[in-house]
């Protein structure tokens, strides 16, 4: 038999401790191992596998490793696979002839998380329970829109909650989870709801905490027909969540007694990491399936416990002796609990460093004597340095850890920054971390170290949340969802792109408001008002620009566009305002433009509203640029009078109105609309008309 020592130089690593070594050829029978911080538990779990593959106890492919991150579950797969690997090439001819040549090291170890494995379980064995096997497993996500959804539609009494519906939502997943964590139902929180109100009603002065209880668990009896409707909803879809998985999971095992004898002969040896954290409906699926003596080997610290708020509880590693013992139970009696062994030798941190922390848990360990007080690891002895400092501001401090930072990188490379001796390779950046108590720290010691020239990462998808231009974005993906998001459309407003402030508005508020144009007349104003005509031809009502007044186009005015729209015309044809409160009544003539349009009908004194059978007059805006008039039955057309005025250049054709199609031509008898404001006129003047089409 090979043991740990000689496996550890075979495979060029370092040899174990004592304590691992004991861990390592343990008989295969349930144990617990509680390894403290940094005492190597996971190499010791991974030498663990490989010795009893060596010493022919087990092959690879029967062996189950459970974890809670897929992170870690990658990790000590690879690490099994990697000492495998190598076990194949060193291990001498004859012993590899002996565990059956190199098909032993075929067989791949199962590593997965906790939920997967309930996962796989339950598509294997929901139809013992009635169950589809093909339920699928949603995201958080899609649980909150079930969720809220059921929220939504309910008609129940709330007079116990005042709450917002998005709290209702979460309160009622959060309520869910721990249910199902726990392998409770609603009808079981109704049944503690009126244990405690028999309780209450027998005190003689109850006291404010003990309605205070009360209160909270009658919200909590309020929210029971949600959770219910919310498992109606699920199953109606036929999905489940994480939580109902590992209930579902643990109800199958319990139930059905086969189940257990199929996966305990399909794995030999079971390896539980992060045993602390595991909940009830977890121990329940494990205790269901691997005790009575089957070799199931759990690991973890109770002092690392982090998943309290999700049902976890430490101490399911302190009874694991007794959920697990080392035979099932003969003829009622109780069998003897399996044993517990620790691991306090930490190889991660030097004396001073383990000393500080001793302190500084002290009373903790009180409460936790099974858990080990570690002490260093070989060449770490007085190793170590703890520096503690108070600052006024958060400021002050994040520039304090700058400094030491660029302080330590700048130091001798063979010296550590405990002031012991380096041997290793020379200190880097990526050596150094620096860890926070909240997120909202980290954006200041970021800019405090980048300031001084240090490269930093944030590790973590969150750290992503603190740089400047993932901000831009996120609030910019937020407000085209949401347009009513206040603080990401100020962020936007106020940041790079846009740059506006408070001198942006005040300047805003201090210009005069635009002027309300027609939108079929809006030809720039021009430079200056135009002068009444004089010379030879002139007549009531007509006018001439000043030099440098831009001129209407010529030609063809399309029907229902302004004159700006029209093409151009040769400098020679003058431009015409009339009003009908400046043209006297003529008999039976007309005034006529250079052009031989009409522009007011003498025999009716009216401007654009002609209805006389040889006259329609049409009038386009303030540049006065006239339409073609059509001609009445029996009407002669006349030669164009020449013009009393001419321009030297022709004018700039506007760019305010695009071009429109002709769509009908305007006929005499035809009423035309009331006519529009061009958007300006000249004081003490009538209001010029737009087109009349």
């Amino acid at each position: 038999m090979i043991t740990p020592a000689e496996l550890a130089r075979l495979l060029k690593v370092p040899e174990p401790t004592e304590e691992q070594a004991r861990v390592i050829e343990a008989p295969l029978a349930p144990m617990a191992v509680i390894a403290g911080a940094g005492s190597g538990k996971s190499e010791t779990m991974a030498a663990r596998v490989v010795w009893l593959v060596a010493n022919g106890f087990v092959r690879p492919e029967r062996v189950l490793g459970l974890t809670f991150t897929r992170k870690a579950a990658a990790e000590l797969a690879a690490r099994v696979r990697k000492r495998l690997d190598m076990l194949r090439e060193e291990l001498p001819g004859d012993e590899l002839e002996r565990l059956g040549g190199d098909a032993l090291f075929d067989g791949e170890p199962m590593v997965s998380t906790y939920h997967s494995y309930a996962s796989r379980l339950f598509g294997d064995h929901a139809l013992r329970e009635g169950l589809e096997p093909t339920m699928r497993l949603i995201s958080p996500a899609v649980a909150w829109q079930i969720c809220s959804r059921v929220v939504d539609a309910y008609n129940g009494p709330m007079d116990r909650i005042d709450w917002t519906p998005d709290t209702v939502t979460k309160a009622v997943m959060e309520l869910a989870g721990d249910l199902s964590e726990h392998l409770r139902t609603a009808d079981d929180v109704r049944r503690v709801g009126a244990w405690l109100d028999e309780r209450f009603a027998a005190l003689a002065k109850p006291l404010k905490a003990q309605r205070d209880i009360l209160a909270k668990h009658a919200v909590r009896e309020q929210l029971m027909p949600l959770i219910e409707a919310y498992h109606r909803a699920k199953h109606d879809r036929e999905v489940v969540d994480h939580g109902d998985q590992m209930a579902l999971a643990a109800r199958i095992a319990y139930k059905h007694p086969e189940v257990g004898m199929i996966e305990r002969s399909r794995f030999s040896v079971v390896l539980l990491d992060e045993y602390q954290d595991t909940s009830q409906a977890q121990l329940v699926l494990l205790r269901s399936l691997f005790a009575g003596g089957h070799p199931v080997t759990a690991v973890g610290d109770p002092c690392q416990s982090i998943y309290g708020w999700r049902g976890a509880s430490a101490g399911n590693l302190l009874r694991f002796a007794h959920d697990f013992p080392l035979q099932a139970p003969v003829a009622g009696r109780r069998p003897p609990p399996a044993p517990v062994v620790q691991l306090s030798r930490s190889f991660r941190n030097g004396e001073q460093i383990l000393e500080a922390a001793a302190r500084v848990q002290e009373e903790l360990r009180a409460d936790t004597s099974a858990v080990p007080r570690l002490v260093p690891g070989a060449g770490r002895e007085g190793r170590g340095r703890v520096e503690c400092a108070l600052f006024e501001t958060i400021e002050e401090e994040a520039d304090r850890i700058a400094a030491r930072v660029a302080r330590v990188m700048a130091g001798d490379p063979a010296v550590a920054p405990d002031g012991g001796a380096w041997e290793g390779e020379p200190l880097r950046h990526s050596d150094i971390a620096v860890l926070a108590r909240k997120r909202s720290q980290f954006p200041l010691i970021r800019r405090a170290l980048e300031s001084r020239g240090i490269p930093v990462e944030v590790v973590g998808l969150g750290g992503l949340l603190t740089v400047p231009e993932v901000q831009d974005v996120v609030a910019t993906l937020r407000v085209m969802h949401d347009p009513t998001s206040g603080a990401s459309l100020a962020r936007l407003l106020t940041g790079p792109r846009w740059r506006l402030g408070p001198a942006t508005w005040s300047r805003s508020a201090a210009a005069p408001a635009p002027s309300r144009r027609s939108p079929r007349a809006t030809s720039p104003r021009p430079s200056a008002p135009p002068r009444a005509e004089t010379g030879p031809g002139a007549g009531p009502g007509r006018t001439t620009p000043r030099p440098g007044t831009p001129r209407t186009p010529p030609g063809r005015t399309r029907c229902g566009s302004s004159s700006a729209s029209s093409t151009r015309r040769p400098a020679a044809w003058s431009t015409r305002s009339t009003t009908s409160a400046t043209r006297p009544p003529t008999p039976r003539t007309a005034t006529r433009g250079s052009g031989g349009s009409a522009t007011s009908c003498a025999a009716c004194a009216r401007r654009s509203a002609c209805r006389c059978p040889t006259w329609s007059t049409r009038s386009n805006g303030p540049s006065a640029s006239t339409s073609r008039s059509r001609r009445g039955p029996g009407s002669t057309p006349s030669r164009p009078a020449p013009t009393s005025t001419r321009s030297s250049t022709p004018p700039p054709r506007s760019r305010a109105t695009p071009r429109t199609r002709r769509s009908a031509r305007c006929s005499p008898t035809s009423r035309p609309p009331r006519p529009r404001s061009s958007g300006w006129r000249r004081a003490g003047s009538a209001r010029p008309t737009a087109s009349s089409c």
